[in-house]
């Protein structure tokens, strides 16, 4: 983001560099960049699509020109493919950190349902009421401390 703003001067990449600053000052900085890189991602393709809609070869009265250089839209002529050619190996990086957003969220939700499945299908609930007495000894001390913790982790499906 930061090298996109410092490359290209404009207001619109001014926004990519109070981007990452906020993202460097936050404590959990890791996760503020993964949690953003949805949004940084479609802001990125809004900024490709501008570039190469003003980079086609059009006439000042079919795309007039005047007074759009500051936010970021500029002619470059013949050379139009170079600037964002660059600007999309900068969304590249983009797209990776999405990718990994995602894949982590996956993975989250899976370690999560395969912990519930493990516990749904392999939860023991000693009785209180057993003739045995070491089985009742035992689901007594579970049973204080399932109330003691809050854990229910040994509860009856």
């Amino acid at each position: 983001m930061m090298t996109w703003s410092i490359t290209y001067h404009s207001w619109l990449t001014f926004v990519l560099l109070l981007w990452s600053c906020i993202i460097w000052m936050s404590p959990n900085s890791r996760y503020m960049c993964l949690r953003s890189s949805p949004a940084l991602v479609f802001y990125a393709e809004a900024l490709l699509v501008l570039q190469y809609i003003f980079g086609l070869n059009l006439t000042e009265d079919e795309l007039p020109s005047k007074d759009v250089g500051q936010i970021g839209l500029v002619k470059y002529g013949d050379l139009t493919y170079q600037p964002l050619a660059i600007k999309m190996l900068y969304t590249v990086m983009f797209w990776i950190t999405m990718r990994q957003f995602f894949e982590e969220k996956q993975q989250s939700s899976d370690d999560r349902n395969i912990a519930e499945a493990i516990k749904r299908h392999f939860s023991i609930v000693p009785s209180v009421t057993s003739p045995n007495p070491y089985i009742r000894v035992v689901a007594e001390t579970v049973s204080k401390y399932s109330q003691n913790t809050g854990y229910g982790l040994l509860q009856p499906c």
